[in-house]
């Protein structure tokens, strides 16, 4: 269920980043990237953004990768597509 994704992810406040910083956690952070539902996305971009500073070398390079494709949907994709991509 979306909502318990986005609860969970909700829930891993700040206290939690030095153990979510780890590659481990960010790969699995990533995977919520991905998922079907925009605010499950959101909130993972979200908590990602504040793991950054504390292990860019594994957060960077996905982001990058990540960023290139939001552009991509903003130049090609249709209207629903445009604003969610400008969301995140």
């Amino acid at each position: 269920e979306p909502h318990i994704r986005v609860a969970v992810l909700e829930s891993l406040g700040p206290r939690f980043d030095s153990f979510l910083a780890q590659a481990s956690c960010i790969r699995s952070l990533f995977v919520a990237v991905n998922d079907e539902v925009f605010y499950v996305r959101e909130a993972a971009i979200h908590i990602l953004g504040r793991l950054t500073p504390l292990n860019p070398a594994h957060v960077m390079p996905a982001l990058r990768r990540m960023l290139v494709q939001v552009l991509t949907a903003l130049e090609f994709g249709g209207e629903d597509k445009r604003e969610m991509s400008s969301r995140l």
